[in-house]
């Protein structure tokens, strides 16, 4: 069955079940997904039986019946995957086209002087690490100037005024509230919505997922909530081809507005081939270290819903206790969720002075935009930057020690070590 009959079967089967819901949720101006409320078994059920064998061989992202993957083409070719600002007194064009041979592409354009930009982006493995510079990110302003090595001033309070995102700015050709969304997904009353990375650092997808931004009590600073991580769960486990984290402040989130990001999944990201060891139970969820890589983390696994989202959520509350916060990467790929905690005073470093290691340089690319720095990597370099960035697993065990023990998450004692592997 080839992909366009599966997504076909797939629409077919959820739009009657939505017809057969007592209850549902209508968006007349957007004709992404609807899920109904109280609909959720009926649409398990449908991706159980049809998404899970019908799709499987898809290479789109596909997100709760949506076809991402799809969605970002056409908004390619439409335009809408660019940014415009000013550099050095001339207007600049920044974005992702389609070339002659229907190829995804990034590309430059001055528009003061009506010529095009021509850079390189260029990517290497060291190990199984890939390292990418994109010389047109480069271009944006201040991004390529070096930062002072360790912690980075903090992201400014979230108001109407200070957004980022020009959350209640529509004046701003740049706010979301001008964006169309690459889909709209209703998870137990919530809307989240997909809108495109106004500089994306991949070519084939990368999006922020924020709740609907209309809504004056979504209108957050990127500070968790545990039904962000409850409708997360639900949304990744009805996914496939999708890498979606979250960086927290002083992790690698430069907005302070609650936000997700998606990218392609690349099914050679190292992460996915990291060996586990079990370190921890929560009711039905196993909370692993990972081994053979080489940045320290966690691993949690579970088939159930709820307690996967409840062992989740222990462990980010912890790590965002007011006053106590550390900041963290939570990253979602398939089935399992990996938690990796920072060191807020190596939120830069050394070898790596433009830019913050995130979430997706910790899954195993790392993105730079200084092409010296590119041409420097080495293996040693990026082991050293991942020990100062991250903390190891003695002081992650000291922070979970005892604090899970009271919340439940219980010490797994006298067992023998086994790794697991995808």
């Amino acid at each position: 069955m080839n992909n366009y009959i599966a997504r076909s079967l797939l629409g077919i089967l959820t739009a009657l079940v939505f017809i057969s819901s007592a209850a549902g949720s209508v968006f007349p101006d957007n004709p992404g997904l609807r899920v109904p409320i109280g609909g959720m078994a009926r649409i398990d059920k449908v991706f159980k039986d049809v998404g899970s064998r019908a799709l499987k061989n898809s290479k789109n992202t596909i997100m709760l019946g949506q076809d991402i993957s799809r969605n970002w083409l056409e908004a390619v070719k439409r335009g809408e995957i660019r940014v415009a600002f000013e550099r050095e007194g001339e207007q600049i064009e920044l974005g992702v086209k389609e070339d002659d041979n229907g190829q995804l592409e990034f590309y430059g354009f001055n528009r003061t002087r009506g010529l095009a930009i021509e850079e390189s982006v260029v990517e290497k493995f060291i190990e199984n690490f890939a390292v990418q510079f994109n010389g047109y990110r480069a271009l944006r302003p201040g991004v390529s100037k070096e930062k002072d090595i360790g912690r980075q001033p903090d992201l400014q309070p979230h108001s109407k005024e200070t957004c980022q995102f020009s959350c209640e700015n529509p004046s701003d050709s740049k706010s979301l509230l001008n964006r169309k969304s690459l889909g709209d997904f209703l998870i137990e009353g919530t809307l989240w919505q997909a809108y495109n990375n106004a500089a994306p650092f991949e070519k084939e997808g990368h999006f922020l997922l924020v709740p609907d931004i209309k809504e004056s009590q979504e209108r957050r600073p990127q500070v968790l909530i545990k039904k962000d991580i409850a409708d997360m769960v639900y949304l990744m486990r009805r996914s496939i081809n999708l890498l979606l984290f979250f960086n927290s402040r002083h992790a690698g989130a430069t907005v302070n507005h609650i936000h997700f990001q998606g990218v392609y999944l690349d099914k050679d990201m190292p992460l996915l081939r990291a060996g586990r060891g079990r370190e921890f139970i929560y009711k039905s969820v196993e909370i692993s270290r990972l081994l053979n890589y080489k940045i320290p983390g966690l691993c949690f696994e579970s088939k159930n819903e709820a307690d996967f989202t409840d062992a989740i959520w222990k462990a980010v509350e912890l790590l965002q206790q007011e006053g106590k916060e550390k900041p963290f990467n939570l990253i979602f790929i398939e089935d399992k969720a990996y938690l990796f905690i920072r060191n807020i005073d190596h939120e830069v470093v050394e070898d790596f002075r433009t830019g913050v290691f995130a979430s997706y340089e910790i899954s195993g690319k790392i993105i730079v935009v200084d092409k010296n720095t590119y041409d420097a990597v080495t293996i040693g370099k990026l082991e050293k930057a991942f020990r100062e960035t991250c903390l190891d697993y003695g002081q992650i065990s000291r922070i979970f020690a005892g604090v899970f023990i009271d919340r439940g998450i219980n010490r797994i004692s006298n067992f023998r070590r086994t790794s697991t592997s995808n």
